[in-house]
């Protein structure tokens, strides 16, 4: 089941609920950087209720989500905690922003641990981990079984930036949860977790949520609305267009789209290029095994892309997936102690980094994460052109031209004088996106690329990678957790197994 919005209470918030009052806002505007958001909004959070925040890219949700951790100012209208109930020190959040704030101190202690001497490793699990427990509604056995099944406890002296999106995401939520919150904020929670991991934190969240623990949702996925959600909040056209109560019923799912409709457009077979120039492998990889600590990530891994391909690269979390694609974008060190060839050239054969990279395109939550810059959207995709995390060089008319074309084509206009730090996760997303395709690479690498994007754009996305297969001498490695997520262009699969051997499957 999902949660759908009872019409019939869409204009009153407190039927069925209890009267206790924990927060409120009162005709207030919000303040994110210089901009005025979500004018006149008018909210109220009782004890018992669990809400989730609905709308699409930029319209909000996590600066709105921000009040409740005191993170947001209000510069207009009235703020109010039950500081005996529900203080900001009671609420715990869960977002991309945090993960990012983790991983750029985690980064920025480099410089301070070389200084001293004390090595290069960086910040381990369990020093994240390491959080006093607070007397709250999170029932301790409950946690524990989903740590215990998820691994987590077993990760413990893992370093953080040795694991995957999905891992990284799993350890933040059991820190939330193991400060002992009143409140749950958690945005995206279900972004890079494989089938199996959305299920077991879904039924964990869901049983917190029995126990007493509330929870304020962030997603743009409605069948992943959990069923202890209790009501609505709707943001579009930069207000609050709607608040109600949700009720169960059966869901409505249909497909991410037109299969049918897609395929017609797209003029019927995908056609296949073999520009002159291109090896006829691009990529071959020969025994590749990478290890960490002694744990085999890839073990005697043999894959060929040839040309005209595009590959979805499927798998649980922490099955290697990112680590594949940081072999194949040289941002991997123990690239050059395996047998990999891109291009029909042997890895380590005199190429540079800015080589290997030249031909390639890539969009990763990594990628993001480190792109903390303080430019606009326009410069961020002419970076794309060098390659850099940064614009350090002069782009030519020609390729300002040619970014301006596909931020049209994006549908993201708008963005490119909007800095991008001030941007939502999705609208980021995008740009990246654009970044890596105004080079027109040879090979378009797509870590988990609709993640934080709303349903248009997700659709408008997969339509561009399956136009961009028809028309451009460009192939895809796609890794995705979700199936209604990959490109129709999509002609090979790579499934990455976790048992012993690590276990291939290609079809």
């Amino acid at each position: 089941v999902i949660m759908t919005p009872d019409p019939g209470h869409s204009s009153s918030v407190g039927d069925n609920a209890s009267e206790t009052v924990l927060f409120r806002l009162e005709r207030a505007t919000l303040r994110a950087g210089v901009r005025h958001l979500l004018p006149d909004t008018s909210w109220t959070l009782r004890a018992g209720q669990n809400w989730v925040i609905l709308g699409g890219n930029g319209e909000g949700k996590t600066t709105l989500a921000g009040t409740l951790t005191g993170e947001t100012p209000v510069v207009a209208g009235r703020r109010w905690f039950d500081r005996t109930r529900l203080a900001p020190a009671h609420v715990r959040c869960v977002s991309f922003e945090a993960h990012q704030r983790l991983v750029a101190w985690d980064e920025g202690q480099d410089e301070a641990r070389g200084f001293a001497r004390k090595g290069m490793r960086g910040l381990r699990v369990a020093e994240v981990l390491n959080t006093d427990r607070r007397s709250s509604a999170v029932e301790p056995q409950t946690l524990e079984r989903w740590m215990r099944q998820t691994g987590l406890l077993t990760w413990r002296e893992r370093e953080i930036r040795t694991l995957s999106t999905g891992e990284i995401r799993q350890v933040m939520i059991a820190r939330a949860l193991l400060a002992g919150p009143r409140l749950l904020v958690i945005d995206e929670p279900f972004d890079g977790l494989d089938p199996h991991a959305r299920r077991r934190l879904a039924d964990m969240l869901s049983a917190l949520m029995a126990h007493g623990l509330q929870m304020v949702l962030i997603t743009h996925h409605p069948e992943e609305i959990l069923a202890g959600i209790t009501h609505f909040l709707l943001l579009h056209g930069g207000r609050l267009a709607e608040q109600g109560i949700w009720r169960l019923s059966a869901p409505d799912r249909p497909s991410r789209h037109d299969t049918q409709a897609r395929r017609a457009a797209a003029g019927g077979q995908t056609r296949t290029w073999r520009p002159r120039g291109v090896p006829v492998e691009l990529i071959r990889l020969r025994e590749v095994t990478v290890v960490y600590s002694g744990r085999r990530v890839l073990d005697r891994l043999n894959w060929c892309v040839g040309p005209g391909e595009h590959w979805a690269v499927c798998g649980p979390n922490g099955a290697g997936k990112s680590t594949l694609l940081q072999l194949i974008c040289g941002d991997h060190p123990q690239a050059y102690a395996n047998e990999i060839e891109l291009f029909g050239r042997r890895r380590g054969s005199g190429e540079s980094v800015w080589d290997i990279k030249r031909p390639i395109g890539l969009v990763s939550n990594a990628l993001q994460i480190r792109y903390r810059k303080p430019l606009d959207g326009l410069a961020v995709m002419l970076s794309g052109y060098f390659d850099s995390v940064g614009l350090y060089r002069q782009a030519s008319p020609a390729q300002v031209a040619n970014a301006h074309q596909w931020a049209q084509r994006l549908s993201i206009s708008r963005l490119l004088e909007k800095d991008f730090q001030r941007m939502s996760n999705g609208e980021r997303r995008m740009v990246l996106i654009a970044r890596a395709m105004v080079k027109a690479p040879a090979l378009l690498v797509l870590d988990e690329p609709c993640q934080g994007l709303d349903a248009p754009n997700r659709m408008r996305l997969l339509e561009m990678l399956d136009t961009i297969a028809r028309t451009q001498p460009t192939q895809m490695i796609y890794v995705s957790h979700r199936s209604d997520e990959l490109p129709e262009a999509t002609t090979h699969e790579l499934h990455l197994g976790l048992d012993a051997s690590h276990r291939i499957i290609v079809r």
